[in-house]
C-alpha cells in the first residue's frame, strides 16, 4: 500500500488517498481496461468510451463488495450504475470537500511519471471521476472511523432547520397604488392689464395672504380715464334729472297761462277776420285789408295751437322714450366708469390665495402685456394625489372613505388622507379609473413632487393561517410546505390564498398548531430527519 502512496502522484493540501479501498480502486482504473478495453495505461481513447469505461470498473470493483454509501438505499454498484446512465442522484450524500479537486490536482499514471488529466483524459472526463470519489466519503475511509455526528441512529444526517407554528388570526389585505403628491391650490398669477411694471413687492419663498399685492403698474393713465369716467356720468343723470323734472307745479301753471293768452288773442283775431269777410264780400273794404287781418288771424291760431301743445306736454310730463334713453345714458356712463376703475385697481398684481411664492418671473421696468406670468403661489395646507384603480378594484372604493399612505421622506410614519373623488369613465389608454385622494396638511410635511404609496383596505379574512411566502416551495404543479412530526419532514400540498404582505393566506393544508419549515425547506425531502436549530 506504501508503494501505491508513492506511485500516486498527489498534492500535499488534498486528502485523495487516505482510504485504502479507494487507493485501490484508483489504481485498477488507471492501469486496466476497466472490463471493456476502454482504459489502460499510456493508451489514448475517446471521452466517451472513457466516462463509459470508468463506470463499468466501478461497477465491477464494488459489485462483489455490496457496501451502501450513509443514507443511502441503493447499493453502491446500483448508485454508480444510476450516474452512468444519467439518473439523477437521490440517496447518494455528495461531500461538497471532495468537488474541490481540479484537473491539474489528480494525476494518472504513465509509466512511472504523474501525467495531468487535462494531457490525458481532458477536462470534461474529470467532472465524473469527481463524482466517483464523491462516492467514496464513507464510513472507514476516514480517521474518524466512519463516524458522523450530526446523523441519526440509521446514519442519515439531521438535516439543521429553522420551525414556526402555524397560528389562527384575523388578516386584513389592502389595495397598493403609488401615486405624487400635488398641491390643491396651484396658482400661476398673471397681470390682467398692460403698462410699465412699476414695482415688485415679494420675493421667491415669500409667504403672502390672500389679496396681497406682489407687484404694481404705473397707473398714471388709468386714474385719469376714471376721471373721465366720472364726468360723464355726471353729465348723463343731469340730463335724467331734468327730463324727469319737468312735471313741476309752476312749470304746469306757467304753461296754462301762456296757452289761455294765446287763446284770447286767437279768438280775438277770429273774429276780426269774420268781420272783414263779410266786409270784403260787400265791397266794402278793399283786398289789402282782407289779407292783413286773415293774415292775423292764421298767425294766432298758430300761436294758440303751440301754447296748447306746450301745456298738453307739461301736463303729461316728459315722453317714455325720452326718460328711457336718458336712462340709458347713465346706465352707459355708470359701466364705463366702473371699467375705469377695474383698470386702475388691475395695477395691482394680488395674490388671490394664502400660499408660498415659489418663482418670481418679472422684474421692475418690464413692459407688461395683458396674460404676462408675474409670479406662482402655491398653497400646501390641502394637498392631493390622483391614482388610477384597476375594474376589479373599483367594488372595494368608496367616496369619504379614510385611507392610510406613506411616503419615503418619513419611513414608518403613516398619514392619513380622505378619497374625494371617483371617476365615472375609464381613461382610454390605461384602463383605469381616476381616483382623487386629498390630505391634511397643515403641517407642511407633505411637499408637491413627493411620491406617495397609498394603501386601502380591501377585505378582511377571519381566523385564518397565514405563513411567511417564503415558506411555500413551487413544486411546478403544487405547493407544499414540510410540517415537523416527531422530528421528521413531512411534505404537504397547500392551497393558497390571497397575499398579505409578506404573508401568503392558505386555504387548506395547514392548521393552525402545526410546526412548519420556515428555513431550510430547500434541503428538505419527505420523510427527512431534521435538527430544529431555530423557533420561529
Amino acid at each position: 500500500m506504501g508503494a501505491i502512496k508513492q506511485r500516486l502522484c498527489k498534492p500535499p493540501h488534498l486528502r485523495l488517498v487516505e482510504c485504502p479501498f479507494l487507493q485501490d480502486l484508483l489504481l485498477d482504473l488507471m492501469n486496466s481496461d476497466g472490463g471493456d478495453g476502454a482504459i489502460r495505461r499510456g493508451r489514448r481513447v475517446s471521452r466517451s468510451s472513457l466516462d463509459h469505461g470508468i463506470f463499468a470498473a466501478l461497477r465491477q470493483k464494488v459489485a462483489s463488495s455490496g457496501y451502501r454509501p450513509p443514507g443511502s438505499s441503493l447499493p453502491l454498484e446500483d448508485s454508480a450504475r444510476g450516474l452512468a446512465s444519467g439518473e439523477t442522484p437521490s440517496a447518494i450524500d455528495f461531500t461538497p470537500r471532495l468537488c474541490y479537486l481540479n484537473e491539474q490536482s489528480l494525476p494518472v499514471f504513465k509509466g512511472e511519471r504523474c501525467v495531468p488529466m487535462s494531457r490525458r483524459w481532458g477536462i470534461t472526463s474529470f467532472p465524473i471521476l469527481c463524482l466517483i470519489l464523491g462516492l467514496f466519503q464513507l464510513p472507514g475511509c476516514g480517521k474518524d472511523g466512519g463516524k458522523n455526528p450530526q446523523a441519526g441512529v440509521d446514519g442519515e444526517p439531521a438535516i439543521p432547520v429553522t420551525v414556526a407554528e402555524a397560528v389562527a388570526r384575523d388578516v386584513t389585505v389592502f389595495m397598493t397604488y403609488t401615486g405624487k403628491i400635488e398641491a390643491c391650490q396651484d396658482i400661476t398669477i398673471r397681470s390682467k392689464i398692460g403698462g410699465i411694471l412699476d414695482e415688485v413687492l415679494v420675493e421667491e419663498g415669500d409667504s403672502v395672504k390672500a389679496g396681497q399685492t406682489l407687484a404694481r403698474v404705473e397707473d398714471e393713465e388709468y386714474l385719469l380715464a376714471v376721471r373721465e369716467a366720472e364726468a360723464s356720468l355726471f353729465s348723463a343723470r343731469s340730463n335724467l334729472a331734468k327730463i324727469t323734472q319737468l312735471s313741476r307745479p309752476q312749470e304746469i301753471d306757467a304753461a296754462r297761462a301762456a296757452y289761455e293768452r294765446a287763446q284770447a288773442d286767437f279768438d280775438k283775431a277770429r273774429v276780426t277776420w269774420e268781420r272783414t269777410e263779410s266786409l270784403y264780400e260787400k265791397r266794402v273794404i278793399s283786398k289789402q285789408e282782407y289779407d292783413i287781418a286773415k293774415l292775423d288771424y292764421q298767425s294766432k291760431k298758430a300761436t294758440r295751437d303751440a301754447a296748447k301743445e306746450n301745456f298738453d306736454l307739461v301736463a303729461e310730463g316728459a315722453r317714455t322714450e325720452d326718460i328711457e334713453m336718458a336712462k340709458f345714458q347713465v346706465n352707459q356712463a355708470e359701466a364705463r366708469l366702473s371699467l375705469a376703475k377695474k383698470r386702475l385697481n388691475d395695477t395691482r398684481i394680488r395674490s388671490p390665495i394664502l400660499g408660498v411664492v415659489t418663482r418670481k418671473m418679472v422684474e421692475m421696468g418690464d413692459l407688461m402685456a395683458v396674460g404676462t406670468p408675474v409670479a406662482n403661489v402655491v398653497d400646501i395646507r390641502q394637498v392631493e394625489t390622483e391614482v388610477g384603480i384597476t375594474e376589479k378594484d373599483l367594488p372595494h372604493i368608496r367616496l369619504d372613505s379614510k385611507v392610510s399612505a406613506t411616503v419615503v421622506a418619513y419611513p414608518g410614519r403613516a398619514f392619513s388622507a380622505t378619497i374625494v373623488f371617483i371617476g365615472v369613465k375609464a381613461d382610454s389608454l390605461t384602463g383605469t379609473f381616476p381616483m382623487k385622494i386629498e390630505f391634511d396638511n397643515v403641517s407642511g410635511l407633505l411637499k408637491p413632487g413627493m411620491v406617495v404609496e397609498v394603501r386601502i383596505e380591501k377585505e378582511t379574512y377571519e381566523n385564518v393561517v397565514a405563513i411567511p411566502q417564503h415558506a411555500v416551495l413551487d413544486k411546478v404543479t403544487r405547493k407544499v410546505v414540510f410540517v415537523i412530526e416527531d422530528g421528521i419532514s413531512r411534505e404537504r400540498s397547500v392551497d393558497l390564498g390571497p397575499l398579505v404582505e409578506e404573508d401568503v393566506v392558505i386555504q387548506e393544508g395547514l392548521d393552525a398548531g402545526e410546526t412548519f419549515v420556515v428555513v431550510g425547506q430547500q434541503s428538505l425531502k419527505d420523510g427527512s430527519k431534521v435538527k430544529i436549530e431555530t423557533q420561529g
